[in-house]
Parts: structure tokens; sequence; C-alpha cells
């Protein structure tokens, strides 16, 4: 979180911690906003149970990021950025309790103002995603256009803690632009195992 606007981020935190049917943890790492907000994620933190927030000096989102993966305990994490929201549908899989996949893809929906919701998913044909080079190509070579998935950023996906641990990855923080699809070549080219 980074002066994230109010409403966002009551959306995005509500969307998440609503849910009482999985045991999970969600850590705000709060990356230096102004005092309203650093408020508002410790008035959050009082409201549900199982969030828990960091505060750290403005560092980036890389070092946000590796400070919410290095203190999580959880089986999977899910990066969620703070203008984004989870829908119910990730709760009510049972994917995290009966999977043991290192990287797990999700549909996404997208919402704007002027063409209102579209779902996005690899059903699409756009993509013809066979292997892991596919995947690869994907994220060096297309854009992050919304009208294809977006394989190189890092929403929408779930990495299994202990692969990320035991293949030593984290976000490099030299890096404030494209750091998650460097991070994402490294989880694809590493992981035995992909599910969507």
């Amino acid at each position: 979180v980074y002066n994230t606007p109010e409403d966002l981020l009551n959306r995005c935190i509500s969307s998440i911690c609503k849910h009482n049917t999985l045991s999970y943890e969600v850590l705000v790492i709060d990356d230096g906003s102004n005092s309203h907000i650093a408020a508002l994620c410790d008035e959050l933190s009082s409201t549900y149970n199982q969030l828990k927030v960091f505060h750290q000096i403005n560092s980036g989102v890389s070092c946000a990021r590796n400070k919410g993966l290095f203190n999580s305990i959880g089986k999977y994490i899910v990066f969620v950025d703070p203008d984004d929201y989870v829908l119910d549908d990730l709760f009510k899989s049972n994917i995290f309790s009966t999977s043991n996949t290192d990287v797990i893809l999700f549909k996404f929906v997208r919402e704007t103002n002027k063409c209102g919701t579209a779902d996005f998913g690899l059903e699409t044909d756009m993509l013809n995603i066979d292997s892991k080079e596919d995947i690869i190509r994907n994220i060096l070579f297309l854009p992050n256009s919304f009208d294809l998935y977006v394989m190189g950023s890092i929403w929408g996906k779930a990495f299994k803690k202990d692969f990320l641990v035991g293949n030593d990855m984290s976000f490099n923080p030299s890096l404030w632009k494209s750091e998650d699809r460097i991070f994402m070549l490294y989880a694809i080219d590493k992981a035995n195992s992909i599910e969507y």
C-alpha cells in the first residue's frame, strides 16, 4: 500500500477478509504512506483478525512484496494490488488445500468505466499456450495488454511458498519497473508444475 485511495483500499481488504471458509492470513505492507492511510491500515487490522500490518519507509514495490513474502506463513502466496479486489470464487475453491502445484494461474475480470466488465483467462484462443516455453515467450514478447492474459504480472496467480523459498526467489529491490515480469520469468522457468 502506498497512498492508495481510501475507498479502493477498503474495497480490496474487505473483499479478502470477509471470508471465513479458509484459514489464511492477510499481510498489508504500508510502504511509507501518509499518516491518514497508515492509520487506516492499522484501523483495518483491528477490524479483521486475519490482517497483519507492516509499516516501512517508502522503499518501492519490490521491497514491499519481499516483506510480505518473507513474513508470510501460508502454504500459498497470492499478491493483491491495493486497487484490485478478490472475487468470492477464489475462496469457494479447494485448490489451496488440495493442490501441491508450484504456480497456479487464475482468470481475472477487468473493469473499466468505458466498457463495464470482461472476463479474461487462458481459455481465450489468443494465447495457444502448450508449454512453459510458450508462457516464457508470452512474458517476454507480448505487451501487458488487458486484451490478453497478463502472464508477466504477479496478480492473478498463486505461488507455493516452499517453491519460492526453495528456489531463493524474491523481488529485485533495485528494479522499480517490470520487477514482476522478471519474477514471473524465474517462477515459470523453475516451476515443476503449473496449474490453471
